[in-house]
């Protein structure tokens, strides 16, 4: 994976950048167009999508047998895999960093992402001992992971709680991408007394310091 940056605002960190991966080249920021996998039509036949986001959590509740997912979508893009970490917690359902990373390496995506634990909004108290569990499921894949790209995914509900994560996941590997985890709790109960008290700041001011800090 190699990654250009073209042009950077010293602000915001915000950057326009060439994403060059498994011999494909993108222009950054992009767009991951999410896709259920059994669901047509594929809007990639239609349309320029180069870049294609599904769902390890699919296909364990599916028992979907994939060998290329590039073949099964039938797509030349990019393609990264989420772990499922969200619906797997709606759900209550357990699965091990193990069988994701066997199912990445069965599927072959451009990108898996590491399996996570959302942080819940309704049990804030928890947020610590889920984000460990998300630190030891991070060092078990990277050290597991053998040629697959993977993604870890830093969470947390305030400034201080991104900045720990960041120097903790860089206490295990200095990694060529990253991703903001708890997006959509986050978007749903930020405007909550709790979360706000424990915030001090609007979602959309948390969200681009959030990545800013991240991006340092």
């Amino acid at each position: 994976m190699l990654f250009k940056v073209v042009e950077r605002d010293t602000d915001t960190h915000a950057r326009l950048g060439i994403l060059e991966l498994n011999g494909k080249r993108i222009k950054t920021p992009v767009l991951w167009l999410g896709c259920m996998l059994k669901y047509k039509p594929r809007p990639w036949k239609f349309f320029k999508v180069h870049t294609i986001m599904v769902n390890a959590y699919e296909i364990i509740e599916q028992k979907i047998m994939i060998n290329s997912i590039h073949k099964f979508l039938d797509t030349n893009g990019l393609v990264m895999m989420d772990s499922g970490g969200f619906q797997l917690m709606k759900k209550n359902v357990h699965v091990s960093p193990t069988k994701v990373l066997e199912i990445y390496k069965q599927t072959k995506p451009d990108i898996g992402v590491v399996l996570d634990y959302p942080l819940n909004p309704l049990d804030l108290n928890n947020r610590m001992k889920r984000w460990k569990k998300t630190l030891k499921n991070t060092r078990f894949m990277l050290e597991n992971s053998h040629d697959i790209v993977l993604m870890p995914v830093v969470h947390g509900y305030t400034l201080k709680e991104i900045k720990r994560a960041c120097a903790e996941i860089k206490d295990i590997i200095d990694p060529k991408v990253v991703g903001v985890g708890s997006l959509v709790p986050i978007l749903k109960y930020m405007k909550t007394s709790t979360i706000l008290k424990l915030n001090g700041m609007n979602t959309i001011k948390f969200m681009i310091n959030a990545i800013s800090i991240i991006r340092k």
